[in-house]
């Protein structure tokens, strides 16, 4: 399984690599998530549950959900339940690396895999299909789209792509810092000796960015990625986002 690379993967196969272990998930692109998804919907989660699998052996999450709107594929039930596997119930407790969890309460926009097949998650790519949809701030209009990592969708002159790290708080989204433990760890200079065991000084490293201010940042809204599952929209594929 170390040698894994993929979008999705089978219950049955999860319970046969044994739950303990970790998944590894290719990172898609936004195109990629668009189009592995057979529907995509805009979603509020109002409650969750956890119960045993019919053999007993895996615990399920459900998530039942409120679909606000259809943006691709098949008309959807006005409340939707989602199954992720893991979790706790009858006093068994099943915990699998990379499967996402919801907050009830909160909205989503949802890439969701081809139903009927028991997939350890329904969204495309573990939680790469999960975007969050949270205001900037609870004073100001305007929402972002966030993915599952924390990662908020940005248009740009070339199209949408993934911007930098936000945080996300209740009511609003703040700029995204490293804890101070592992800036400082950075920041060590490295130590060059030669053959002789001597220390060879090294030049000064590069400063670092500036990080861009979260008022100068163009978060995409709903609409524009409506535009970009309909293609009028291309991803910006200039960067590493």
């Amino acid at each position: 399984m170390s040698q894994m690379k993929t979008v999705s993967c089978s219950i049955a196969a999860l319970l046969i690599i044994g739950t303990a272990q970790a998944v590894r998930v290719q990172r898609l692109s936004l195109s990629e998530i668009r189009d592995q998804a057979s529907s995509i919907i805009v979603a509020r989660v109002i409650s969750q549950e956890t119960r045993l699998g019919p053999d007993a052996k895996m615990v399920w999450t459900d998530y039942q959900l409120e679909v606000e709107e259809v943006l691709l594929g098949a008309d959807q039930p006005e409340v939707k339940t989602l199954s992720f596997a893991g979790g706790e119930a009858a006093g068994k407790e099943v915990g699998i690396t990379g499967v996402p969890r919801l907050g009830v309460g909160r909205r989503y926009v949802l890439f969701l895999l081809p139903s009927g097949t028991p997939w350890a998650t329904p969204t495309v790519g573990w939680a790469q299909g999960i975007f969050e949809v949270v205001p900037r701030r609870s004073t100001e209009e305007g929402e972002v789209l966030i993915s599952y990592d924390g990662e908020p969708l940005e248009m740009t002159s070339g199209g949408l792509r993934r911007g930098g790290l936000v945080r996300r708080t209740d009511d609003w989204i703040g700029p995204f810092e490293a804890p101070a433990s592992s800036r400082a760890e950075r920041e060590l200079e490295p130590v060059v000796l030669d053959a002789d065991g001597n220390r060879v000084e090294q030049p000064p490293p590069s400063p670092e960015p500036e990080v861009m201010r979260l008022d100068q940042r163009s978060f995409a809204s709903l609409d524009q990625l409506r535009d970009f599952l309909l293609g009028i929209i291309e991803e910006d594929r200039s960067g590493n986002k």
